[in-house]
């Protein structure tokens, strides 16, 4: 990463110089401004605000940044990490990607830029290696529901959705159901790998046939795609259960399933990941495999602080921690008719 001193020594002027035009402390001579400009953008140089803030006042202010705020697993987590946070002392900013990489990367360098002091980031994609130039070095940060391809190890906390996924699966076949479809999201993302994963290992171990054309791919914020997912598993003979791997998903495919007139559980019985309140309150309830969003809210909070109080480097070992689920049993499912 570029320094100040990196661009005054390009742009020929002192570091004094160099603060004088970014800051607009000072006026500074017209081409001595463009000179200063010039280097900047050749050497992609960008003020290092944490730095800053540890030389003087810190902002005690830090930021999570999630894909998708409709999808209100996420906002569920963030309304548990705030309590945490606020205890210590901590205000946190949350803002929305859009799984969008670009919007992603304005986002964080707008926080950077107001001194943030640490950052929770679930990534749009699994490549992340942009961050490790736009971070001011040794920042404190983590990642969240998404473990991304990164040059060098990060903390990142996650559900066990390989576990869950399964268990939900297994539930199905200790009804009967053996013609199971998955409504899968974006296939690059840790939560879709790691579930399918689950969904796959349930059929092998109890003796089903893995069959790849069950598997619906949609995106992870859709419920257009969870209804046209839905809409093609109607046209396969013998699928009596579906398996949704989030909330939005499985509402586009509860809402082709009310369209079309079918009927849930006795035409398909319907599991989801996340246990968000709709779900019980819906006739039928809906069966889900329940994340423990406390415990989220809580190992995140724990571990960002810890690398605070450290100043982001520190020689504790870097790890993923994967929080267990729970499944929930409701009138989504019944047993197969004979």
């Amino acid at each position: 990463m570029a320094t100040i001193k990196d661009v005054a020594r390009l742009a020929g002027v002192s570091t004094a110089t160099v603060s004088f035009v970014i800051n607009g402390t000072k006026n500074v001579a017209p081409d001595t401004k463009a000179k200063v400009q010039q280097a900047v953008d050749e050497l992609n140089f960008r003020m290092n605000y944490f730095a800053s803030n540890i030389r003087g006042k810190k902002s005690g202010t830090v930021a999570l940044v999630v894909p998708d705020m409709k999808n209100l697993f996420f906002v569920d987590v963030a309304i548990e990490l705030e309590k945490h946070l606020r205890e210590a002392k901590y205000n946190l900013i949350v803002v929305n990607s859009d799984e969008n990489v670009e919007i992603e990367k304005s986002q964080i360098d707008n926080l950077i830029n107001h001194s943030i002091e640490g950052l929770i980031l679930a990534p749009t994609d699994p490549d992340e290696t942009y961050l490790s130039t736009m971070l001011p070095p040794d920042f404190p940060f983590i990642f969240f529901d998404r473990v991304p391809k990164y040059p060098f190890p990060v903390d990142c906390v996650l559900s066990d959705s390989v576990a869950g996924a399964k268990s939900a699966v297994d539930y199905l076949i200790s009804l009967g159901h053996r013609k199971i479809a998955m409504i899968n999201g974006n296939g690059k993302m840790t939560a879709t790998v790691d579930r399918e994963a689950g969904y796959i290992k349930s059929l092998e171990e109890n003796g089903i046939p893995v069959d790849r054309s069950l598997i619906f791919y949609g995106d992870n914020t859709g419920r257009e795609t969870g209804y046209e997912c839905m809409k093609e598993i109607s046209k396969i003979p013998d699928v009596t259960a579906v398996f949704a791997i989030n909330n939005p998903l499985v509402l586009g495919a509860i809402r082709y399933l009310n369209e079309t007139g079918k009927k849930i559980p006795s035409d398909y019985s319907i599991i989801a990941f996340d246990d968000l309140q709709w779900m019980s309150l819906v006739d039928p309830s809906i069966s889900c495999v329940k994340q423990n969003i406390e415990e989220i809210g809580a190992r995140l909070a724990e571990i960002l602080l810890m690398r605070l109080a450290r100043g982001g480097a520190d020689d504790v070992s870097r790890v993923v921690t994967r929080v267990p689920t729970t499944l929930i049993r409701r009138a989504s499912c019944c047993m197969i008719k004979k």
